[in-house]
């Protein structure tokens, strides 16, 4: 409730209630707007996803100007266990400790060569994701492809995840400063309009 206005407010419990009863679809919609947006600053795909269970559902959107755009549906879902995914890894990080455990027994495919497999380094990841909330895939799943991602958090409970999808040849220190400054701000942002109550 805002005491101050005397209404009661929606707030991150009902977004992530929304995943359960299929409204993840809502979600996405209230925070295309910022999505888009991100997509269009930064001239990359820009991707969003929510958790519903051991799945992570992934939106995309892409920029107008953008002369990079992997072939990919504009929502799909992903098996929490799919650490090659940064979003999988961002949602899985956030999990209690007996998800992480059950979703990391899972046994890794691997993509390309540089496709983290080995159960320690993938332990590792996660926690590091905890630490700098942020998660980077150099060419795990397809070569010449290097998404990064940033959790959304709304009255500090992790709601979402939003993202990039970049080339490889953009995938540089210079670009990523950029990149993960857009990132932020986005995820403040949506963040933000979550605690306001989808305002």
């Amino acid at each position: 409730m805002d005491a101050a206005a005397g209404v009661y407010r929606v707030g991150p419990a009902w977004a992530a209630s929304l995943c359960s009863l299929g409204g993840n679809l809502i979600l996405s919609e209230i925070l295309s707007r910022d999505l888009q947006a991100l997509a269009d600053t930064t001239g990359e795909g820009a991707t969003l996803s929510v958790r519903r269970g051991d799945q992570v559902q992934i939106f995309r959107a892409i920029s107008a100007s953008s002369s990079f755009a992997p072939v990919a549906p504009a929502s799909e879902l992903l098996p929490l266990s799919a650490y090659w995914n940064v979003h999988a890894r961002i949602h899985l990080a956030y999990s209690g400790e007996g998800t992480r455990k059950r979703m990391t027994a899972v046994p890794a495919i691997r993509y390309t060569d540089k496709t983290v497999t080995d159960r320690a380094a993938i332990a590792a990841g996660l926690a590091r994701v905890v630490a700098d909330r942020i998660a980077y895939s150099r060419e795990e799943h397809r070569k010449g492809v290097c998404p990064m991602a940033v959790p959304v958090f709304s009255k500090g409970d992790l709601v979402a995840a939003v993202g990039l999808i970049i080339p490889v040849e953009r995938f540089d220190e210079e670009h990523l400063e950029r990149y993960t400054r857009e990132l932020r701000a986005t995820a403040a942002a949506m963040g933000g309009r979550l605690e306001k109550g989808f305002a």
